[in-house]
């Protein structure tokens, strides 16, 4: 690829820069600093305000009133449907010390009916999120937790380990697509700029359910023997009946794309879908289907590698979130307590996972780096568990834990935010979307069974160096796709005006599966 041409014109008032060719981006960087700064709305006016795109980094008044009624109508909605669908998915860990005895599972028995819920949600995942595309996703999302609620309640009439197998199959195809397709939807309403933070405030539900759902199922484990049922069954069936009331809701309340938002008026609507549409996403809702387009995408190594990655995250995320309240237990803690102190792990996730969110869209073009970066935190966390599980200290085995938990759930949302920055169609996102969380998923039985099979402190080594397997393929990434790739940099050093700051522009690349970006540096050097 030939190099972009700009021209520099350092004699006139003040500094101004033509791109020859088309549209770029640029952003400001402080002599002697490595902090980065994103520049304010405006025209090319002034050192402190120089932009290209005015609703690249800031949206005007209008846009933020927009938003913020999109946000507040659909964000908060979301949320509570995916605290049920993780609730529905986890409460078997909650149930395990109970349900174990009273059926007789052995720790594989428990394992292997745990990932079991993975085998159907990984086969139907793609299948599911191009059906979503198909017959809109109000529809189809209603359709997902409705039959998934009405499975949840059958669990609570389980009396053999091979029930309890064939209904958590059940319950994975049930739920299959309901997470890629929502990240899917969300590509509709924001721009890539917003995403992590937006994922992250959706996918922090699951953290939620994690902290209240060891409290609500301390509460509903109490019913045990009232109307003849032990407490697990109530756990299964209390937790199940809101799924379906909510799937059914779903129906009537949720819009389906921008231009077809009931709430929204015309003017609204187009200011929306133009917001969005920068190129690296769909920014509405195309029914038809294209078979080259979903081949294309099933067979784009760099989807696989960063399924890969998603696979790295989620191997440690699910193996310690379904032996959560067991390996509490096993530090000493009653059934009943471990469940309570489960809950403030996941409030700690919480917290970090919107942080580190945050920060992965202030530095939206080096997301591998910081995706990377956190791999490496999560893997030093778990390294320090295995020292905290060796010492015996219940204190430092608490907290190692709650480290090393926030980091891994950390990973989830700059990670899907990065395979939505990279997918240009909506038939290419679904299929996208769907294959990365489906290969991810295989954690969900993978995990468990490393725990079950090596024991906690040989498997929590094993996390501590798949997370370090997750960085290295990261960088790896990152340095393949948008350096050994054909890509160009070129350094241009003109005289400088005094007090001038040097520029750092990146331009986007036409890349039709993911997004890469060569930088055209231009440096002031003062005479």
């Amino acid at each position: 690829m030939a190099p972009r041409v700009f021209r520099l014109a350092s004699d006139a008032p003040e500094p101004s820069i033509t791109d020859l060719d088309g549209e770029f981006e640029m952003t400001e960087k402080k002599p002697r600093h490595r902090s980065w700064k994103k520049l304010s709305c405006g025209a090319f006016s002034s050192p402190s305000s120089w932009t290209l795109f005015p609703d690249e980094n800031y949206a005007t008044e209008e846009e933020k009133t927009v938003m913020r009624k999109i946000t507040f109508r659909l964000l908060p909605f979301l949320c509570f449907l995916y605290f049920l669908c993780f609730l529905d998915r986890s409460n078997v860990a909650n149930a395990h010390d109970s349900m174990g005895i009273d059926l007789g599972l052995s720790d594989t028995d428990y394992s292997n009916a745990v990932g079991i819920f993975f085998a159907g949600y990984i086969l139907f995942e793609v299948p599911s999120n191009l059906m979503l595309k198909r017959v809109t996703p109000h529809r189809w999302i209603s359709r997902i937790m409705v039959s998934w609620g009405i499975v949840c309640c059958c669990m609570a009439g389980i009396t053999s380990l091979e029930g309890l197998m064939i209904s958590r199959f059940l319950l994975g195809v049930m739920e299959a697509g309901f997470y890629p397709g929502i990240i899917f939807y969300l590509t509709f309403w924001y721009p890539s700029r917003e995403r992590a933070s937006i994922i992250a405030i959706f996918f922090i539900s699951s953290t939620l359910s994690g902290f209240l759902g060891g409290i609500f199922s301390y509460l509903i484990l109490q019913l045990d023997g009232v109307g003849g049922l032990e407490g697990w069954r109530w756990l299964f069936l209390l937790e199940g009946i809101p799924t379906v009331a909510a799937g059914i809701s779903v129906w009537f309340y949720l819009p389906d794309s921008p231009d077809t938002c009931p709430w929204l008026s015309p003017t609204e609507r187009s200011m929306v879908m133009q917001r969005v549409h920068d190129g690296s996403a769909a920014h509405s809702l195309d029914h038809s289907i294209s078979k080259t387009e979903i081949i294309t995408t099933l067979t784009n190594n760099k989807v696989w590698v960063i399924a890969f990655i998603y696979l790295c995250i989620l191997i440690p995320a699910y193996g310690v979130t379904f032996f959560l309240p067991a390996m509490l237990n096993a530090f000493g803690h009653t059934g009943v307590l471990a469940n309570l102190l489960s809950s403030p792990i996941y409030l700690c996730s919480l917290v970090v996972a919107l942080y580190v969110s945050y920060q992965s869209d202030q530095r939206r073009h080096d997301r591998p780096f910081h995706i990377a970066l956190i791999f490496a935190l999560a893997a030093v966390s778990y390294f320090c568990l295995v020292g905290a599980l060796v010492s015996g200290s219940a204190v430092l085995q608490y907290l190692s834990i709650m480290v090393a938990t926030s980091f891994t759930w950390a990973l989830v949302a700059p990670l899907n935010a990065w395979i939505t920055d990279s997918l240009k169609s909506t038939t290419a996102s679904a299929t996208g979307i769907a294959l990365v969380v489906s290969v991810g998923n295989a954690g969900g039985y993978l995990g468990p069974t490393v725990l079950s099979n090596l024991g906690y402190v040989s498997g929590m080594v094993a996390m501590g160096f798949v997370m370090l397997v997750g960085a290295v393929t990261t960088v790896a990434a990152r340095w393949i796709y948008e350096s050994v790739l054909p890509q160009t940099a070129s350094v241009v050093r003109r005289p400088s005006l005094k007090g001038q700051r040097s520029l750092l522009m990146k331009q986007r690349l036409p890349d039709p599966d993911l997004e890469a970006f060569t930088g055209v540096v231009i440096e002031h050097e003062d005479p």
